[in-house]
Order: C-alpha cells, then structure tokens, then sequence
C-alpha cells in the first residue's frame, strides 16, 4: 500500500479494497485525536459477511486504526486482526485501559490478533486475491 512504512491513507486503503462503503460514523475515543470517523467496508460478493473497518482523522484522511473480521477469517485464523498506527498506540492503550475495556477485544471471548501494515496489507491482499478468483469463475 502507498504511505510511508507505518501510515497508510483513507484512499490507498479503498484503492487496495475496491469495495463498498457501507456503515459509517463518528469516532467516540479520544485516543486517535477529537476529528476522527469510522467506515466500514465490505464486498459484494460476500453479502457483508466480510468487513474492514478503518478509523480516520477528516482532515487528513490518515488512518489510526485498521480491523478486518469476517466468516473467511474464522476459516483462515482463529482471530480477526487489528493494525494500530504506531503514533496512536500508547494514547489507545492507555485509554482502552482508563475505560476498563481490553485493548485488543473484538467482542465477547474473541480478541483481535495486533499486525504490524505489512500484515494488515497482506491480509487484505488475501481477501482481494479471494474476490477475484470467485470473479473469474
């Protein structure tokens, strides 16, 4: 993906997917900064079984945070994933804690695997691999 190694934009993540955005909101923690929003994104073909979330700032479009989790995960790995932008980490980790929540909890027993961007975008490039062979058949 475009960006320098650790940050990634709103717009190389929709070019990398290529799908839908279908949910959207503002953003309630304060940890990536007060201007953020959430989107979520999913592909046709999968009914919206599968989804990307990324957490933005409108201003800048960078990215803070990147989740994907979906029935194709629960096939692939045991978890879904999660990459935090390394500048927001330690501001998410601190107040995940002061809220009482895990950090790294995507719903009720099941927790997010944290990557690194390059695993984020290999992840995503398994997902954008998979449409297009399920395109050509």
């Amino acid at each position: 993906m475009s960006g320098s190694k650790n940050k990634i934009s709103l717009l190389a993540l929709a070019t990398k997917l290529q799908w839908k955005i279908v949910d959207g909101g503002e953003y309630l923690w304060e940890s990536f900064g007060s201007n953020c929003r959430i989107v979520s994104f999913t592909p046709d073909h999968y009914n919206e079984m599968w989804c990307v979330q990324a957490i933005f700032d409108v201003d800048t479009l960078d990215v803070r945070e990147i989740t994907g989790h979906g029935s194709l995960f629960l096939m692939m790995r045991e978890n879904p994933w999660m990459w935090i932008n390394p500048e927001y980490r330690e501001k998410y980790l601190e107040e995940s804690a002061n809220r009482g929540h895990p950090a790294f909890k995507a719903w009720d027993d099941v927790y997010y695997d944290e990557v690194d961007l390059e695993g984020a975008d290999s992840m995503m490039s398994l997902i954008v691999n998979e449409k297009a062979e399920n395109n050509n058949e």
